[in-house]
Formats: structure tokens, sequence, C-alpha cells
């Protein structure tokens, strides 16, 4: 027997909630990596290498796992509470997120991001070193150098 739909709804919304907050600081990170590959100078192909290097190694798992929550979330409002509660949540989820993503993903935020993705950096430079790959935690460390002497992020990273 299904719980009573009242009782989870307040609890379904939180989750909601929460994975809107997290997909919009996923989708920070992953702007923060587009604008360390455009501001390196690369073309569109080379900007996608440079994001791929630089996007934590967590990030697209962590992304699946955020939709794939939303899924079960959406998929538990039908199962209990019908199609209104399925609607009006999945109403609710996008324009949280939105409403998320506009405020963390811009201005004065980008900074916050910027530092997060130059952590990931650096730690992705020392598993390369420790794993005797020298040929990527070179690159890594060229790729670090540039963003850090270019004139958009030298303020922000130092």
């Amino acid at each position: 027997m299904l719980p009573d739909p009242s009782a989870s709804i307040a609890l379904l919304f939180a989750g909601a909630l929460i994975l809107s907050l997290h997909a919009a600081y996923e989708l920070g990170i992953h702007a923060a990596s587009d604008n360390f590959g455009k501001a390196l100078g690369v073309d569109s192909r080379g900007a996608q290498h440079i994001r791929d290097a630089v996007t934590p190694p967590a990030s697209t798992k962590l992304r699946v796992v955020n939709w794939l929550a939303t899924l079960a979330l959406l998929v538990y409002a039908f199962a209990t509470a019908g199609v209104v509660a399925f609607i009006l949540l999945l109403l609710f989820r996008i324009a949280t997120f939105s409403l998320m993503d506009s405020l963390l993903s811009r201005g004065k935020f980008m900074p916050s991001f910027y530092r997060a993705v130059y952590r990931s950096m650096i730690n992705r430079e020392a598993d390369y070193k420790k794993a005797n790959d020298l040929m990527r935690g070179e690159a890594m460390a060229d790729i670090r150098s540039q963003i850090l002497t270019h004139p958009t992020f030298t303020h922000v990273l130092n």
C-alpha cells in the first residue's frame, strides 16, 4: 500500500528543490569549464577537449544521478498523487532549476565555479603525476598555467 499522498507531497517538492540546486551548481561548473576553453582561444572542437579535461571527473556522473533522481520523484508523485501532482512537480522542478541557474551561474557566483574547476585541475594533475602519467600531468600543468596567467582569470584565481 502506498503512503498518504498529502504526507509525501512536501518531501517531493523539497527533493525537487534540492535536485534543482544541485543541477544548477553542476551547470555552473560546466559554464566555468566552457569559459576556460574559450579563453584559451581554441576552436570549438578544441574547446570541447579542454572542457572535458578540466571538468571535475565526478561531475558527469552526478548529473546523471540527478536526472535519474528527478525521474524517480516524478514517477513517485504520479503513483501516489496522480497526474496533477506529477505536472505540478515537473513545473516546480523546471522553474526552480531555471531560477537557481540564473542566480548561481551568472555574475558574482562565477568566481566560485572558476576556483572549483581550477582546484579540480590541480587535483587531477597530482593524480596523473602520482600514477606516473607524466604526459597528461604536464598537459594539465600547461593548461593550468595558461588559465592562471589569462587576464580574465588572474584576479579570480590568485
